[in-house]
C-alpha cells in the first residue's frame, strides 16, 4: 500500500487515499507542525481542503509514501511533514465524531481502525483521549 503525492491533487483527495485503505481513519491538515503526543490548536487548521499539494507543501513531482498496516500513527505524521512538507494529524472515527489520535500516536495505523471499528459498534469506549471538537458529523 501507498499514498500517491502528486503537486496537482488537493488535501482532500491525500485524506482519501488514507480512507481508502484504513476506512475509520482521516488526515486532517494544518498550516503548523506538532510533536509526538500533542494535537495542534484548532487555529491552525487547514479548512479549504481543495487546495492542492503544489500550493501548501513541498510537493512538486509525483512521489510515493509506503503506508504499512503495522506503521505507527506518529512515522506517518512524520514522514508527511518531513518529506513532504505537509502538516497533518491522523483522526480515527469514534461513533459520530472523529477524534485526534496524538494521545495514541505509538499505535499503529491498524490498530486505530481496529478501535474504531470496535468503538463505532460497541459504543464510545474513550477514557482520557482529547475528543476534536472542530468534526462533528
Amino acid at each position: 500500500m501507498k499514498l500517491i503525492l502528486s503537486p496537482d491533487i488537493s488535501l482532500e483527495q491525500l485524506s482519501h487515499q488514507l480512507t481508502d485503505k484504513f476506512h475509520q481513519l482521516k488526515l486532517v491538515f494544518f498550516t503548523k507542525g506538532h510533536d509526538r503526543f500533542k494535537g495542534t490548536n484548532a487555529k491552525f487548521i487547514i479548512n479549504d481542503r481543495e487546495v492542492l499539494l503544489k500550493d501548501c507543501s513541498d510537493v512538486h513531482k509525483e512521489e510515493e509514501l509506503q503506508l504499512l498496516p503495522n506503521m505507527k500513527t506518529f512515522e506517518l505524521e512524520d514522514a508527511l511533514e518531513k518529506r513532504f512538507g505537509i502538516h497533518a494529524q491522523v483522526f480515527r472515527k469514534a461513533t459520530r465524531q472523529w477524534i485526534e489520535t496524538s494521545t495514541t500516536d505509538n499505535r499503529t495505523l491498524e490498530e486505530q481502525n481496529q478501535q474504531s471499528e470496535v468503538e463505532i459498534f460497541y459504543g464510545s469506549t474513550l477514557q482520557n483521549e482529547h475528543i476534536d471538537y472542530r468534526d462533528k458529523d
